[in-house]
């Protein structure tokens, strides 16, 4: 994804500065935000090219090494301009995707059941706060709701979603956006802003699923108590094997042996959601 740089940060005020907004050249007075070189504002004349950023090599301060180690790239730079947005985004509209969720018992193995969590729509930011550090990593948004709160984690090469502690998600969501759906052609031929095309990325546009819904746990513990599913160990006395197995459904040997061998090991056993269903999200 290259996007040249897009955006830098101002010597004077050190805010975000976008290049059509800073005077030609040196007298831009910014520098990168990756390894704080000076910047170069570059107003090319074709058409074809936007205005840009660009390292100024030659500037007195200027390092080739820091250069040609600088780490902003595309997607740090959506990812960066995403948190700088968060001031911006009380009141705003975040567009949410559908979560289908698939219920299943750790110990027989049964499909329960399969329900809907959420469709798809859109919710109202109260507030948002950037850098916000959950499971020991740093998520780039951390939305409130009113009620509950969503964090949202920007995901590229290298970047890999943390592990998540889903007990310890009360009222917490956690959605995932690919930073590698942002339209970085339309970027370059519009005349759109950086920080615009990043918000519409961030509230719309980018492609993004549910990594854990805050309503999820509450809804498969109530669908599983309406679907009152137990299982029950049998056990198979021609080769010993013992399983769980769902007491709806007719045993089968695991090795396939005849079914008269087939016989209940203990009584039946109601489980617990909590201790024994696996939740898949599609």
């Amino acid at each position: 994804m290259d996007l040249l740089i897009p955006f830098g940060l101002s010597n004077t005020t050190n805010e975000v500065i976008e290049p059509h907004e800073a005077d030609r050249g040196r007298a831009c007075d910014a520098y990168c935000p990756g390894c704080k070189t000076p910047l170069l504002s570059r107003h090319p004349q074709d058409t074809e090219t936007r205005i840009h950023f660009a390292h100024d090599s030659r500037h007195p301060k200027a390092s080739k090494k820091t250069i040609q180690d600088c780490p902003f790239n595309g997607p740090l730079a959506i990812a960066l301009m995403a948190r700088a947005l968060a001031p911006q985004l009380s009141g705003e509209s975040l567009s949410n995707p559908e979560l289908n969720i698939r219920v299943s018992c750790k110990l027989c193995n049964s499909e329960i059941f399969t329900d809907s969590v959420s469709i798809k729509n859109s919710i109202t930011i109260k507030k948002a706060e950037s850098s916000y550090t959950k499971f020991g990593a740093l998520f780039d948004l951390r939305i409130e709701l009113g009620n509950a709160s969503i964090l949202i984690w920007l995901a590229y090469a290298d970047r890999p979603l943390p592990e998540i502690e889903y007990k310890n998600l009360e009222r917490i969501g956690v959605l995932k956006i690919d930073v590698n759906s942002f339209d970085s052609f339309q970027f370059k031929r519009g005349t759109k802003s950086f920080q615009d095309s990043v918000k519409d990325f961030l509230l719309l546009d980018g492609k993004r699923e549910w990594i854990y819904h805050p309503a999820e746990k509450k809804r498969a513990t109530e669908k599983a108590k309406e679907n009152n599913h137990s299982c029950v160990v049998f056990e198979c006395s021609k080769c010993n094997s013992k399983w769980f197995h769902d007491v709806k459904k007719m045993p089968e040997c695991p090795k396939k042996c005849a079914i008269r061998y087939t016989k209940k090991s203990m009584n039946q056993t109601k489980i617990a959601y909590e201790d024994t269903f696996f939740i898949s999200r599609y």
